[in-house]
């Protein structure tokens, strides 16, 4: 049994010896608003100035700052205010010893080379008073100070958050260049499995495949693209036939929920030692199989060697809902961005405090504890949560009802109420 990290580093280390070191996807231009989440294929370069002129960054009134030379209380400097600069309208020329009305966003005239805020300007019938002088460049956004022509904005491999599509649209970009989609095919294994309001009631010996939706969902956060085999009884025949069409897919990965553990009933890994046997144009490597966590302990990655196609690469994870989302995020996450040509991501773990002790030192395995936010903030800022105190796997409305995933190590000693511990954050999932 592999500890978490150890087996995050090989899965790195396998999926590097699988692509053979090199990533090449295919690419497609979509529109701007439907690139949301997706990698980008190309590096976006600035090809003007933005802005393209120096603009006002306040209403008020732009002037030279050169007229108001010796303005004071005493001997007030009065300048006449003709004519008004908009947003979105031609650049116009301030004549000396005058004002303009102008507006925030609106280009600043040829002339003027300062801007008084309106909140501190005195205007009557249409005349300027200033009793102090206006410094030069006072609330003015100069040319090129967001960024310049020839400027890099958004490289190659990037994903588009909504932040990045907000500055490829302010570079006049409509559509962008992005990578393929990672293609994910997802097998839920289990005589035990009905699709959810298949019938009327559920029989007690039956169970609804509650993992399919959560996982559509968090694959789709993760920007890839989700397709879902029939849900499969225990039955190493029927299994293999099902992971046979996966192969024979355009799927990068296959994804299974339950049978990967050693049980009578565990079929998979069975299931595609006798596909391989069956289709020689396949062959099956695993990685590893058992990772030193909870919930999720029987996991297994691997991959299935294509003729003349990229591997299928194979991720198992248990049936309970509860255990397949935490090994997704432990483990599916990363291989995604793995095929993608990233490095391995670091678990993103964040700070938070314990509303109530952790009674006990945690066992042998990494355990992931659901916990639910009690206060956005307390001491030191941090995050106040309460972990749930029964941490069945079979218990999905815990997990619904978590806001945090608390991160216990190995043999991490038990903890005071107020104690500060790492945490994983399901917001961002």
């Amino acid at each position: 049994m592999l500890a978490l990290q150890e087996a995050r580093e090989a899965l790195a280390r396998e999926v590097a010896k699988a692509l053979g070191g090199t990533v090449t996807r295919s690419t497609e231009l979509v529109p701007l608003v439907a690139a949301g989440g997706r990698r980008l294929a190309e590096t976006i370069v600035a090809e003007q100035d933005q802005p393209q002129a120096a603009t006002s960054s306040m209403d008020g009134y732009c002037l030279r700052s050169a007229d108001t030379a010796g303005a004071s209380v005493e001997s007030a400097v009065m300048l006449s205010v003709a004519g008004e600069q908009a947003a979105g309208t031609q650049i116009s020329t301030l004549e000396p010893q005058t004002a303009q009305r102008i507006f925030t966003g609106g280009l600043l005239p040829h002339g003027a080379d300062t801007v008084l805020i309106q909140e501190e300007a005195e205007v009557v019938e249409k005349t300027l008073r200033l009793t102090q002088e206006v410094p030069t460049g006072a609330w003015i956004r100069q040319k090129g100070k967001d960024f310049t022509k020839g400027e890099t904005l958004l490289s190659e491999g990037q994903v588009l958050t909504p932040r990045a599509l907000a500055l490829a649209a302010l570079a006049n970009r409509s559509s962008v260049s992005v990578s393929e989609r990672v293609q994910v095919a997802v097998l839920a294994t289990g005589d035990e499995l009905i699709a959810p309001a298949s019938l009327a009631s559920i029989p007690a010996h039956k169970v609804a495949a509650s993992s399919r939706p959560a996982l559509s969902v968090l694959l789709e956060r993760l920007g890839a693209v989700s397709s879902f085999l029939p849900i499969a009884p225990d039955d190493k025949q029927t299994i293999a036939k099902a992971i046979s069409t996966a192969a024979k897919s355009e799927a990068n990965i296959l994804l299974t929920c339950g049978g990967a553990s050693v049980g009578d009933y565990d079929c998979l890994r069975p299931a595609i030692q006798l596909l391989c046997q069956i289709d020689s144009n396949l062959h099956w490597h695993e990685w590893f199989h058992k990772v030193a966590v909870r919930p999720g302990m029987p996991i297994f990655a691997g991959a299935i060697q294509r003729d003349k196609k990229t591997p299928l690469f194979v991720l198992g994870v248990p049936g309970n809902p509860v255990s397949s989302y935490v090994s997704c995020l432990l483990f599916l996450h990363p291989l995604l961005a793995l095929i993608e040509g990233d490095s391995l991501p670091p678990l993103a773990f964040s700070l938070v405090r314990l509303a109530k002790p952790l009674a006990k030192q945690n066992g042998a395995r990494h355990s992931f504890l659901r916990a639910q936010l009690e206060s956005a903030t307390s001491e030191n800022g941090l995050p106040l949560v309460r972990v749930a105190e029964d941490q069945d796997s079979s218990l999905v409305k815990t997990l619904a009802q978590a806001d945090y995933l608390v991160s216990r190590p190995p043999q991490h000693a038990a903890q005071p109420p107020g104690a500060i511990v790492e945490a994983i954050n399901l917001e961002n999932f």
